[in-house]
């Protein structure tokens, strides 16, 4: 942990060549000791009361509702996925959310790429992300899951808030830094996959200097001991996130310790 701001990090972490073999064949069969089809189907086919992505999609909904000022009631609204894994999110969220969808994906994995792309017939960049890969604006953006992976957290919030269509809405989940000392040292969470740890005062920070609008950012503590951090945001009008001004919000490095 940075003992001036609290940021918390893998160090050593791994190296560009071993991050890319990693996404090469991160949900390999041979580690899930099942078929990237076996999954689809067995998250896809839980109960609602058993299904986290059933869950999310309500919540969506009712953000959307709240904070979306661009959905449209007479067409589809346009969803991006960030890593789209093999697509189950995706899935329960076009067949249950309360609006139409037109839904985009991005997967650096291959096999999941394409199963995801066979399984929804919606298109799918087998990519890291960049921005305007599909050179369109989208309404909903979702990250699930998916900024602790990244080198460049800043960079990427920025690239999401370039394909964000004004008015649109940002959901983004990420581990809580929390988990640190509250989970066992060789839970999945902590793996070296997870290039950093984010408390709610650096993801805020990192929102606002990527020029996000935070309208809720919340810490969620799961049955099985993981704790989320949630994040709401929509474009702030007033800033391109190119060169933000933000103070970071701790007195004293000492605060951040204390509230772990």
């Amino acid at each position: 942990m940075c003992k001036r701001c609290g940021f918390s990090y893998h160090n050593p972490t791994l190296s560009k060549r071993e991050l890319t073999r990693l996404y090469d064949c991160y949900r390999d069969e041979f580690f899930r000791k099942e078929s990237p089809d076996e999954y689809f189907d067995r998250i896809t086919s839980l109960p609602h009361s058993e299904s986290q992505n059933y869950k999310k999609t309500l919540r969506l909904d009712q953000l959307l509702e709240k904070y979306c000022g661009s959905l449209k009631g007479d067409k589809k609204n346009c969803i991006y996925d960030v890593c789209t894994g093999c697509g189950v999110f995706v899935k329960t969220f076009l067949d249950h959310s309360r609006y139409a969808w037109q839904a985009f994906g991005l997967e650096p994995t291959p096999a999941y790429a394409a199963l995801a792309k066979r399984r929804l017939s919606i298109p799918i960049a087998n990519s890291f992300y960049r921005p305007r890969i599909f050179e369109r604006k989208f309404d909903l953006i979702t990250a699930n899951k998916v900024l602790e992976h990244s080198e460049d957290p800043i960079g990427f919030l920025r690239g999401l808030r370039e394909d964000l269509d004004i008015g649109g809405m940002i959901y983004i989940e990420v581990p809580s830094v929390r988990e640190v000392v509250t989970l066992p040292h060789d839970h999945p969470q902590l793996g070296y996959d997870h290039l950093m740890f984010f408390s709610k005062e650096t993801l805020g920070y990192m929102a606002k200097k990527a020029g996000l609008l935070i309208h809720e950012l919340n810490e969620v503590i799961h049955e099985n001991g993981e704790v989320d951090l949630l994040l709401v945001a929509t474009r702030n009008e007033d800033d391109d996130g190119s060169d933000v001004d933000v103070a970071f919000p701790l007195n004293v490095p000492q605060d951040f310790f204390r509230n772990i």
